[in-house]
């Protein structure tokens, strides 16, 4: 059994498809280029800081330092662990400076909170660090919260 097949001769089409496939192509290229050149800048949000928001310090120093003798309440009740209460401790008081500051230290490495203008900070999260990683730890939690509790009530 043999197949056979017939080709098609070349340019059996009708070249308006050609020219139509041609103006098509050119057509994405300029409206391409035309995106890229012409697109509108992002829109940058402003800081957060207390400042920007007319939020008080006070009002800010005072919500985070309950925020910290609940958590020490928790830890103190067993509620929580001592690793994931030093994980707690270290968001509130970047979360804090966030606030006050509008950047973001959440995000910074403790090398990148050294050499910023976050010394209070970084001397607090390497204390952290520690306990918030090592599989045992002897920290004192409580000692701890209060060099937060100093961190915030100190903070310029």
């Amino acid at each position: 059994m043999s197949f056979t097949v017939d080709l098609q001769p070349f340019m059996t089409f009708h070249i308006i498809w050609m020219f139509a496939g041609l103006i098509l192509l050119t057509v994405s290229v300029i409206l391409g280029v035309l995106c890229v050149r012409f697109r509108p800048e992002r829109v940058r949000t402003p800081r957060t800081s207390a400042v920007a928001r007319q939020v008080s310090y006070p009002e800010i120093r005072t919500r985070y330092l309950k925020k910290i003798d609940e958590l020490e309440r928790r830890h103190k009740a067993g509620e929580i662990p001592l690793r994931e209460a030093y994980m707690a401790l270290s968001k509130e008081a970047r979360g804090f400076v966030r606030e006050m500051t509008g950047d973001n230290p959440l995000n910074m490495t403790l090398s990148e909170l050294k050499a910023g203008k976050y010394q209070s900070l970084s001397k607090l999260v390497n204390d952290y660090y520690e306990p918030e990683f090592a599989f045992r730890s002897d920290s004192n939690f409580t000692k701890s919260c209060e060099r937060t509790r100093r961190m915030i009530g100190q903070w310029k």
